[in-house]
């Protein structure tokens, strides 16, 4: 992973290289389950740095950590991140906002994602993503923090059958 530019004042933060977590992780279709709601896309990235983990951490993101499986590993830093459209059903307050730019990368083409095609990405095997994200600061009962909302997400994906047979 990639740190090409992280200000909180300029509410901005763009990393390249960055690696996904995959399965249950990511939710690019907003489907209801057990740990998310109806609407609500999220997606959750691997930080291999740790010290900039340790500094988000710092910072108030919500960064997690999964404990090693093996000895000699070492632990798992990541940060769900969430992706809106204008009309996701996340949007209860209908503010309007610029819909983030989504692009899947096969094979040395590029497709423009949209709120209905997004959903595609839950069942590509991504290899990477470049992705520039805003933090929205949160504040609830004292606490407080940023979360991140996608502006722009370049995913690279596996080449699969399906991509030999589009027309």
């Amino acid at each position: 992973m990639l740190v090409k530019k992280y200000d909180l004042d300029e509410k901005i933060v763009w990393l390249e290289n960055v690696r996904i977590m995959q399965g249950s992780y990511k939710n690019f279709a907003g489907r209801k389950s057990e740990y998310n709601r109806l609407g609500f896309r999220t997606f959750c990235i691997i930080i291999d740095d740790p010290d900039f983990a340790n500094q988000l951490k710092a910072d108030g993101w919500n960064v997690k950590i999964r404990s090693p499986k093996d000895d000699g590993d070492e632990p798992l830093y990541y940060l769900q991140l969430k992706m809106s459209f204008n009309e996701d059903e996340s949007n209860t307050n209908d503010i309007q906002f610029r819909d983030p730019i989504v692009k899947r990368i096969c094979n040395g083409t590029i497709t423009d994602l949209n709120i209905e095609t997004t959903a595609q990405l839950d069942d590509d095997d991504i290899e990477y993503i470049d992705i520039r994200f805003r933090p929205s600061k949160w504040t609830v009962r004292g606490d407080s923090g940023y979360t991140g909302y996608v502006k722009e997400l370049y995913a690279v994906v596996q080449d699969s059958l399906s991509s030999k047979y589009a027309f």
